[in-house]
């Protein structure tokens, strides 16, 4: 005797050869959704009429319908595979095991909109039917079945861009995106006004670039100080980052007047700095001077003179004398008639630095040596009479060091003796 179950397998596969050879041949069908609610699936006879005032309907089942075109509210195109689901949708039973067939069918005949429906009608029978649920995206958490969206929420998450994200991540991107939007209109607006410097609009142009008070602006500011030639310009610029303050403006600063070849320019940027009175500034400056380069460690100690302030004594007396590495090279090729000697991490041989103390023996042969040389800084001694008031011991370290020591303990707060 036949079961129940094979028989419906022999039907669901029936249904599926029939929707195969269907798809091969049948052309699309329509549905007729009407302002009543109601809907009709068929394939619209009269398509040539126009205007249109009726829709002639040959329906799924063989019938023909004529509605007047004032009572319909949408026309749908349906494909193949859509109108052998209004076909077949009927023949399966309203029971979980049915519809999950069904929605089986839905899959393999990549009908996604369809097949949620169905399993939506699945799990309305069968509300632990596990299969359904877990094709519908949910998973069982404490007990209880929810879609992973839905635990995402109870989790604090928030969809956005295509992932779940925490709303402070979320928070952050916004602000990214805000500010790289920022940046890019204070750029073009910049590049423009810097066309316009040297023509009849300059002094408008001047005058809008002075204007400039917000923080989007630092970034473009600082690549157009780094690109820009002439010390005029540059000045302005120097003016404006100024003038918006913050730690980024002042970071900027701090680094114009690290590298920047013009003088005047470091100057403007520490005169700057000190204006602001960036907390940080001191302490970026201290760790300048333990750089490589020993006209980075001079400039720091300038710029640190110029700020005066006490913390930085400590450091620079540790950078009074340093030791650089200088790379001897012979020049010409293989010749070893000739030297050059330039700093390993940049700068040249004429900057604050001293050629090697005599009895050093260097020798450029026919590879590139390094050799350690060790280097008074002028400019460190130079800042360390300033913040102390006019002390000098030169640059004797040892003496700086005894002298620091008797200033803070004799600056030290003294502990009060309770009496017994």
């Amino acid at each position: 005797m036949t079961s129940n179950s094979t028989i419906r397998r022999a039907s669901f596969t029936a249904a599926i050869l029939a929707a195969a050879v269907l798809l091969a041949t049948s052309s699309h069908a329509d549905v007729f959704l009407l302002k009543n609610g109601g809907r009709i699936a068929g394939t619209w006879m009269n398509a040539d009429q126009r205007p249109v005032s009726t829709y002639e309907i040959e329906t799924i089942s063989g019938g023909r319908l004529t509605v007047a075109a004032d009572q319909v509210a949408r026309r749908i195109r349906q494909s193949p595979a859509e109108l052998e689901f209004e076909r077949r949708a009927p023949e399966f039973g309203d029971t979980a095991e049915a519809q999950w067939q069904l929605a089986r069918w839905c899959q393999e005949n990549k009908l996604p909109a369809q097949r949620r429906a169905v399993l939506e009608r699945v799990i309305a029978l069968t509300p632990n039917h596990v299969p359904a649920r877990h094709a519908l995206g949910y998973s069982q958490v404490n007990g209880r079945w929810l879609r992973h969206n839905e635990y995402r929420k109870q989790q604090g998450y928030v969809y956005y861009d295509g992932r779940w994200r925490f709303p402070q991540e979320v928070e952050i991107i916004e602000a990214r995106k805000k500010k790289d939007l920022g940046e890019k209109q204070w750029r073009v607006s910049l590049k423009r006004w810097r066309e316009e410097l040297g023509g009849e609009k300059g002094l408008q142009a001047k005058q809008s670039i002075l204007t400039i008070d917000h923080p989007y602006a630092v970034k473009p500011l600082s690549e157009l100080l780094l690109e820009e030639p002439y010390r005029p310009v540059k000045l302005l610029y120097i003016e404006v980052l100024g003038k918006i303050g913050g730690a980024a403006a002042a970071e900027v600063l701090i680094q114009r007047s690290l590298n920047d070849l013009d003088e005047e320019i470091r100057l403007a940027c520490i005169a700057e700095i000190r204006r602001l009175q960036w907390p940080k500034a001191t302490e970026t400056y201290i760790k300048a001077l333990e750089d490589k380069n020993n006209v980075r460690v001079n400039l720091a100690a300038r710029a640190l003179r110029e700020l005066d302030d006490q913390t930085a004594i400590g450091p620079l007396i540790d950078a009074l004398v340093t030791t650089h590495a200088f790379v001897i090279a012979p020049k010409g090729g293989q010749s070893g008639d000739a030297m050059s000697m330039t700093f390993e991490n940049g700068g040249t041989s004429n900057s604050h630095v001293q050629p090697p103390q005599t009895g050093t023996q260097m020798t450029a042969g026919s590879k590139t040596q390094v050799f350690p040389v060790t280097v008074p800084n002028q400019e460190v001694l130079s800042a360390l009479v300033v913040i102390s008031d006019g002390v000098n011991f030169s640059f004797d370290k040892q003496a700086w060091k005894f002298w620091h020591e008797a200033e803070r303990r004799h600056h030290a707060p003294k502990s009060i003796k309770r009496a017994d």
